[in-house]
């Protein structure tokens, strides 16, 4: 394998744990990348560790240093422009590539393209281990943490509900950004928006085995959630017995379907009839009376995953 790929790397204030992302990064058995690197405008010496590795592995680094603040979500956009590689990986600032990462999740995309063809728009995430600040094991499956089976969610509707995609151990292909981008405003999340593209014209496929350590230390952009216990079924139910829990949970669902619609605005015309209805029956959910948001929640199968997740989505509705 000699395929090139582009690491796009988001970084805003990550110095505290950045040298080992780094050092991970660069102890992959793959080494046939560039690792692109857009800083936020971190307020701590994040830019410095990044030059230093640049000094270390020359060639390797290409360092963007953005004048605005833009978020995660804006910084992994601005950072796709740059992509011009076979392949694209993504990379927190924060976390911990383990060895193989790289030469198994291209392995399977290859093996995917030979199957469906090069042309054909193609995204592979993985399994990561939740780990805490110092990299001890927390659960050595963040889905099972997360009470979520990517394997069942790899169709539109289920993506359209529920992302179960987690960015940093995405790999894409050339395609897929085509396609893609640009992104527009208003999306919730970069994975997000690639998987509904890939799932509705071309392929989500997972590795079960981890590739990642998925570092938690309390400031992370999103972070994962432990559904495992009754504490967080308890925390669940009180926040949608109270009114102001209601109404932000159903502004979070709502925002689900704004990107929906944002969807269907740029691929209305790219999809099949079926895709195009699934699309436009959970877009309506938002606005549909009780009966009917609750008919087509089950007729259409828009599924969130885990029992407790449906439940809370259904008294939403």
């Amino acid at each position: 394998m000699n395929q090139k790929i582009d690491i796009l790397m988001a970084v805003y204030n990550n110095a505290d744990y950045l040298t080992t992302q780094l050092q991970s990064i660069f102890d992959q058995t793959y080494s046939n990348f560039r690792l692109i690197i857009r800083d936020d405008c971190s307020k701590d010496n994040s830019v410095a560790i990044v030059e230093e590795f640049s000094q270390k592995y020359p060639g390797k680094i290409l360092l963007i240093q953005g004048t605005e603040n833009l978020g995660a979500l804006g910084n992994f956009i601005s950072l796709l422009d740059y992509a011009k590689g076979d392949y694209v990986l993504f990379s927190d600032g924060d976390d911990y590539w383990l060895p193989t990462k790289i030469e198994e999740t291209l392995a399977v995309m290859l093996k995917k393209e030979a199957e469906y063809g090069t042309e054909t728009p193609i995204l592979i995430h993985t399994n990561l281990k939740v780990v805490d600040r110092n990299l001890k094991i927390i659960n050595e499956s963040f889905w099972d943490y997360s009470k979520i089976n990517p394997q069942k969610a790899k169709t539109l509707n289920r993506l359209l509900v529920q992302n179960v995609i987690t960015g940093c151990t995405m790999l894409i292909n050339k395609s897929l950004v085509s396609l893609a981008t640009p992104i527009p405003k208003g999306v919730i999340m970069h994975d997000w928006w690639l998987g509904l593209v890939a799932a509705a014209f071309g392929q989500v496929d997972v590795i079960p085995k981890a590739t990642i350590l998925y570092r938690q230390h309390g400031k992370n952009e999103v972070g994962a959630k432990n559904f495992n216990g009754l504490s967080i079924y308890l925390a669940y139910v009180k926040k949608i017995s109270s009114l102001e829990g209601r109404n932000q949970l159903r502004k979070n669902l709502h925002k689900t379907m704004d990107q929906s619609a944002l969807f269907l605005n740029k691929f209305a015309n790219h999809l099949n009839s079926e895709q195009l209805k699934v699309v436009q029956y959970y877009i309506s959910i938002k606005t549909a009376g009780t009966f009917q948001k609750r008919n087509l929640f089950f007729k259409h199968r828009f599924f969130k995953q885990s029992l407790s997740r449906n439940i809370g989505m259904f008294f939403l509705l």
